[in-house]
């Protein structure tokens, strides 16, 4: 430890001693597994551990399993018990993991000990025998054959539980997965999937809950997002096995929203919307969850369920603005454009509350946009009067919006207003646009100005002064106008 510059472990070595004891007990003394641990906590290096373990395991898989074929059947089931229990275990709790009679299971332990397979010790004080594998290596090689092919080792988890708090497993974690963010960022996905192994040992090490499941989901995300579905499916299935396991409904939620995630990294929106309905179930209360739900609502027109969840999401957090805005577009999209624009200038209030300069812009834009069309509305109702409210409201987004976002929605505002034939409410249109103080509306505007200027006068100087191609423009604009 010297040599690595690790004295701290020395000058602290009283108060490690209770974790270096478990070290011992989780190795059984075997100097090279030691060290292979002392790499995880020196360097953090568990995906090498591992690769180291199981190639070290495999090397032993001929040894190992000739070691299995002299056993009887019976004695098999308890050997993989015993290898898959968290410790030293009683007669009894073997019996119940091997699905075998209590009294068979203490006859061939008492055999097996014999053999020197298993060992056996009593705890002071208590009448009940406990068994374990004798050989440490030999229990590895055995969890790793028996569960299902994962090829994970429950030593790793358990070093992790035993050496690291809480809060360095938090932080090891941390700096794992802002590894495997740059990793997909260069989209180096072998070093994603090897993160997100990693991953699972710290996941299965934490003991937080709520933290826990959120490995979990990050490593779906990973493994999803690399390419590698057929993983990914299989931890959604797992996390769902966890659950139901346990009966965790906080935990079902997780797996719920996780198949939701693979559903939409695959475009498979109906996949995605079943799955988002069933995570609702569980968890009500996610006012984001209502927000996603709705989107893929209305992209199936269903405008009314969609408008629910919206509605449903701001009783939960009235402080979103992306939900206000998606219930502003919905409405839009409904031709309810005075509720939509309600719901658009909640969005730039939060907005500026949030000094969101970019969302201040688009809510801007669309404020801008609802208005104009209010405004319209209104002149074919011949409400001349709120029509020019509504632009005159409109204009004063202008400040907060690109110089170039206007032009195409006035123009767009503009010919309406032409072919609608409303001299009046164009000629106030056009005078509140050049007091708008800016330069290039005020350029872009000049051909309505030259079209309502000859429908007023009949002066063709005003069209004679005009360059040929702008004057095209103009007299149709004048058609326009004038057309019964």
């Amino acid at each position: 430890m010297k040599l690595d510059d690790r004295t701290e472990l020395l000058k602290d070595f009283e108060s490690r001693r209770p974790r270096l004891q478990a070290i011992l007990h989780l190795t059984g003394g075997n100097p090279r597994l030691i060290l292979s641990l002392y790499r995880i906590f020196a360097e953090a290096e568990i995906v090498e551990v591992e690769r180291s373990f199981l190639a070290l395991l495999d090397d032993l898989t001929p040894y190992f399993q000739d070691r299995m074929n002299e056993l009887a059947p019976q004695q098999r089931k308890i050997v993989d018990a015993i290898s898959l229990m968290d410790g030293p275990s009683t007669p009894t709790e073997l019996a119940g993991a091997a699905r075998l009679n209590v009294n068979a299971v203490t006859t061939q332990l008492r055999r097996l000990e014999k053999e020197g397979y298993v060992k056996s010790h009593k705890e002071r004080g208590k009448k009940a025998t406990l068994y374990d594998i004798s050989e440490r290596l030999f229990r590895l090689w055995r969890q790793v054959s028996v569960e299902a092919g994962r090829r994970r080792l429950r030593v790793i988890v358990k070093f992790l539980e035993s050496w690291f708090t809480p809060q360095e497993l938090l932080r090891y974690s941390a700096l794992t997965l802002s590894a495997m963010e740059h990793a997909l960022s260069a989209e180096k996905y072998e070093m994603v999937k090897a993160l997100t192994e990693k991953l699972y040992y710290y996941q299965e090490a934490m003991p937080l809950p709520e933290i826990r499941a959120s490995l979990h989901f990050t490593r779906i995300y990973g493994l999803e997002k690399s390419g590698d579905k057929a993983s990914s499916d299989q931890e959604v299935q797992q996390l769902f096995a966890e659950a139901n396991s346990k009966g965790d409904q906080a935990l079902l939620a997780r797996a719920w929203w996780g198949k939701a995630f693979v559903h939409h990294e695959r475009e498979d929106i109906h996949g995605e919307i079943d799955a988002l309905s069933q995570y609702l179930t569980f968890n009500p209360d996610d006012a984001k969850a209502h927000y996603n739900y709705a989107l893929l609502l209305v992209d199936q027109d269903r405008v009314k369920e969609a408008e629910e969840h919206l509605q449903q999401a701001l009783r939960i957090n009235p402080h979103l603005s992306a939900v206000w805005g998606a219930l502003g577009s919905l409405y839009m999209q409904m031709g309810k454009f005075a509720l939509a624009l309600k719901k658009i200038e909640r969005v730039y209030q939060l907005a500026q509350e949030q000094e969101n300069k970019e969302l201040v812009e688009a809510a801007a834009i669309l404020a801008f946009f609802t208005r104009l069309m209010l405004s319209f509305k209104n002149a074919q109702r011949h409400n001349l009067k709120q029509a020019a409210n509504h632009l005159t409201k409109g204009l004063a987004y202008l400040p907060d919006m690109p110089s170039d976002s206007a032009q195409k929605p006035l123009g767009q505002y503009l010919n309406a207003v032409l072919q609608f034939r409303q001299p009046a409410l164009l000629e106030q249109a056009l005078d509140q646009i050049e007091a708008a103080g800016s330069a290039d509306l005020s350029e872009f505007v000049k051909p309505y100005r030259a079209a309502l200027r000859y429908h007023q006068t009949k002066d063709k100087a005003i069209l004679n002064r005009l360059f040929p191609e702008i004057r095209e423009i103009v007299e149709e604009m004048v058609r326009q106008l004038e057309a019964s």
